[in-house]
């Protein structure tokens, strides 16, 4: 058997022992500490290299196949941001403003300000239930989980909202593959938003019908996720990178669609779009006033998009 045989077979056989022992409830393990001693892997892969006799090298080829199968687990449970920051401890910096707020609660709601033109609203999510629909006539309200809240209000004259919002488990490591946090998100439909999202192992229910939202952005792990858009705004740009996850994507009937797809391995069902040579996009398309572009990378996921059924 050659090192190269060891390698993948340890690696096939760890990655689907762990996704079998999760779908049993039976895993509960500190994946977060993978995400902190990644640079192993790179240890144990040298080692393997190394002219050192076979037995070894095959040992050490199983390890390293061990620890990637570890560290693309704690990935997906994580989700990127949470993943990023203990890999490569990435920070933000933070832009000047007149008013910051930081709280840790179950329930919250920031009143509304006129003065306010626009918010960008960023979310960390680990694993559990995320839901978004409903209006609200604050600045934005909802329930969640401790619920970790930071706010920013620039100092403009057309001031900016800058939200973020941050479930437990991204505080905190990754313990299980699954939670029972749950995040429940209401906006204000006075403004702009846009929107950014950082799912691990999560269900999310996201329907922004009511919302002008011109950008959305989301990065997610292992995810079931339903994206509901709305044509409020005239041009939509949605981003959706995934590892391994469930997307669906409901989109006006009037609104013309472009898809651009990078999706690996994922199976893709784009209903009444004509393929082109680099893109999906429905007929009515160039014609439309009102524009949705989506941009679309995965691994091993589904991707659906269907017009909305008329009421």
């Amino acid at each position: 058997m050659t090192k190269k045989q060891v390698y993948w077979g340890v690696f096939l056989i760890t990655m689907g022992g762990l996704l079998l022992i999760n779908s049993f409830g039976w895993l509960n393990c500190d994946f977060g500490l993978f995400l902190r001693l990644w640079p192993m892997f790179f240890i144990f892969w040298g080692l393997s290299l190394l002219k050192l006799p076979d037995i070894f090298r095959k040992i050490l080829s199983a390890l390293s196949a061990i620890f990637l199968a570890l560290l693309i687990i704690a990935i997906i449970t994580g989700g990127w941001s949470y993943s990023k920051h203990h890999i490569f401890h990435w920070h933000q910096n933070e832009n000047c403003n007149i008013e910051t707020t930081h709280k840790l609660l179950n329930d919250f709601k920031e009143p509304f300000d006129s003065a306010i033109k626009s918010g960008n609203i960023t979310l960390d999510f680990g694993a559990g239930n995320l839901t978004i629909g409903d209006t609200t006539s604050y600045l934005f309200s909802g329930s969640g989980t401790m619920v970790q809240l930071n706010m920013n209000i620039s100092s403009d004259s057309a001031k900016q909202a800058d939200v973020s919002l941050s479930s437990p488990n991204e505080n905190k490591a990754i313990h299980s593959l699954k939670f029972n946090n749950t995040l429940h998100l209401s906006l204000n439909n006075q403004l702009p938003w846009n929107l950014e999202a950082n799912i691990g192992a999560a269900e999310a229910r996201m329907n922004l019908t009511k919302y002008n939202i011109p950008k959305v952005s989301i990065d997610c792990g292992a995810c079931d996720l339903e994206l509901q858009l709305g044509d409020i705004a005239n041009d939509q740009e949605i981003t959706i990178e995934c590892g391994a996850s469930d997307i669906k994507i409901i989109i006006p009937e009037t609104s013309g669609c472009r898809v651009t797809s990078n999706s690996g391995l994922s199976s893709e069902s784009f209903e009444g779009f004509t393929e082109k040579r680099e893109y999906h996009e429905t007929d009515n398309y160039s014609a439309a006033t009102k524009k949705i572009n989506i941009n679309l990378s995965g691994g091993v996921s589904s991707f659906k998009i269907q017009k909305a059924k008329k009421i």
